[in-house]
């Protein structure tokens, strides 16, 4: 019972002293204006750039496993890699500008089936800033 009461003490403790840390820490721009539309906002932008950079390492995980499958196949499958590739990079482009964001394709050079092959995996380069209400109508 004592372990446990000095736990939520010590975790209460810690708590109280890192949410004045936490606040002081925001510039004047990353605070959501006043009221729940500001706040809703915010969070709606803030969901936006999550998304996309979700979307952005799960394509270049996407995109790795297929020149992964791309290598280990002993016919010639550079088209269709290709092709998977570019409806990928395609996905995440079209969600980018929707939102206002910058992706950009890093150009990486794969050896399949004898060639030397371009890929592009993703990298997000610039993004909106959050709660300037710069979402899509």
């Amino acid at each position: 019972m004592k372990r446990k009461l000095a736990f939520l003490l010590a975790a209460s403790m810690l708590l109280a002293f890192a949410l004045p840390a936490v606040s002081f820490a925001a510039s004047p721009g990353d605070v959501p204006a006043a009221g729940t539309a500001g706040l809703i906002g915010w969070f709606v932008d803030a969901a936006k750039v999550l998304k996309l950079r979700l979307m952005v390492s799960v394509a270049n995980a996407r995109i790795d496993a297929l020149v992964r499958y791309a290598q280990s196949t002993p016919q010639n499958d550079v088209k269709w890699l290709l092709r998977q590739v570019d409806q990928i990079v395609a996905e995440i482009m079209a969600y980018a500008d929707e939102i206002g964001a910058t992706v950009e394709c890093v150009y990486v050079a794969y050896e399949i089936d004898g060639q030397l092959v371009l890929i592009d995996p993703l990298r997000v380069v610039n993004v909106p800033p959050i709660g300037t209400g710069n979402e899509a109508a």
